[in-house]
């Protein structure tokens, strides 16, 4: 490892109309070869920020860090302090493809990106960055162009997140923010290997232009609780990083607005701190499923006729259907605690589901028919091995209830999200 890594240096639908799809990157190699292309760096103007702390342990904000001398960018300072955190990553995969002459195995090679999250060698990606666990090899590259194999730990599809790990020791640990302090407006700084590694290590820049978003991708998975930025996030920017003022880590830049440009998305990274503290602490995650297809009340709000009951509450996670036939849970719940923690929104529901593994129980608190009650549920279901429910229906298409909430399930079913 050389001295420079130490010392630093992708039926596409979203909520709101957009076209969504998932980045990866990925380029198909059975009978043909790949092809490259470019694409132009933007790196907008900036502001005086302040000089990187020689000592990471001290504790940062949600502000910018000045240059001494006036003259460099905020994004200069930002790439400066956490360019060399960020890494590409390259991943084969086997497939097996049906053709003319029946099916043909080959070869996938996917292209993405990932933060060096502690100086160990652990490092934080999307799950589909590396075929969501289906991968045969994993080599990073750091920005200094040396390649290290790497090792899958951890991955969880219906997050879309992963962890890998290298072997290794004094990495540059990229600095971890806090993405509950972002607003819209703020700036932000993506840095990630749009397009493929020719052109790693690319910077643009940009602002927080919403926050909390809902996504639905062409694979059937859905997010919520996105932070929306303008910053350019191309193909191979999947899993880079999303970096505020002080160049801290605030999100995972995961997603684009189909054809759109300035339309990306990215995970809080408030959201993944749980995962990356218990996958070094364990070396696994488990993160829970509830079994169900929820929503946002406040954004249910926004569809015309769609809330014809009087709910009782005001905020929290209403569920549009149930897959479990065993589940406590009705249609027209409102979810609005986990073991006393408030549940305003999807983003809130994940973040206090991530605090539980399988086999924990919890106390949920909900809004059902206009009265508050509380259930008491034990998860037993992996949300990373979901595979069960790809395919079901709701419980209330399985009797063949009320053909009016049928539709309604079979429509908003298209984007509604499955913690």
């Amino acid at each position: 490892m050389s001295d420079k890594r130490k010392s630093g240096s992708s039926f596409a639908h979203f909520a709101s109309g957009l076209l969504g799809a998932i980045i990866g990157g990925a380029l198909v190699f059975f009978l043909v070869g790949g092809s490259n292309a470019n694409t132009n760096t933007e790196v907008s103007p900036g502001q005086e920020v302040q000089e990187r702390a020689d000592n990471k342990d001290n504790k940062k904000n949600n502000t910018s860090i000045s240059s001494s001398n006036g003259e460099e960018s905020m994004e200069s300072l930002v790439v400066k302090k956490s360019i060399d955190s960020v890494v590409g990553i390259n991943t084969i995969s086997e497939v097996v493809k049906d053709t003319f002459f029946g099916q043909q195995s080959g070869y996938v090679e996917g292209i993405g990106s990932g933060s060096i999250v502690t100086e160990d060698g652990f490092i934080v990606t999307n799950s589909h960055v590396v075929s969501d666990g289906n991968v045969n090899k994993i080599n990073v590259v750091y920005s200094d162009g040396e390649t290290q194999e790497a090792k899958l730990v951890w991955n969880d599809q219906s997050l879309d997140l992963a962890i890998i790990k290298v072997d290794g020791k004094d990495l540059p640990a990229i600095e971890l923010g806090d993405s509950d302090e972002m607003g819209v407006g703020d700036r932000v700084v993506a840095i990630g290997n749009p397009l493929g590694l020719e052109l790693q290590s690319t910077v643009t820049s940009g602002i927080i232009s919403g926050l909390n978003r809902t996504v639905s991708f062409n694979t059937g998975v859905s997010m919520d609780g996105l932070m929306q930025t303008d910053a350019a996030i191309n193909s191979g920017n999947s899993g880079g990083a999303l970096l505020n003022t002080n160049g801290d880590l605030i999100g995972i830049n995961t997603a684009k607005a189909g054809n759109s440009d300035g339309i990306g998305f990215a995970i809080p990274i408030n959201i993944v701190k749980p995962v990356i503290e218990k996958v070094r602490e364990t070396g696994e995650f488990s993160s829970v499923y509830l079994g169900i297809t929820g929503q946002s009340l406040d954004y249910l709000k926004q569809i015309p006729n769609f809330l014809t009951d009087d709910l009782g509450i005001e905020e929290g996670v209403y569920v549009v259907s149930v897959f479990d036939k065993e589940s406590p849970f009705q249609e027209k719940d409102v979810i609005t605690k986990v073991d006393g923690i408030e549940v305003k929104d999807m983003s809130a529901l994940r973040k206090a589901l991530l605090n539980y593994t399988v086999g924990d129980s919890a106390k949920i608190t909900i809004y059902r028919d206009g009265k508050e009650e509380k259930l008491n549920v034990t998860f037993n279901i992996d949300s990373s091995n979901v595979d069960e429910y790809s395919n079901a229906k709701p419980q209330s298409e399985q009797s063949n209830e009320d053909s009016k909430d049928n539709e309604d399930s079979e429509e908003l079913d298209s984007f509604f999200q499955l913690p």
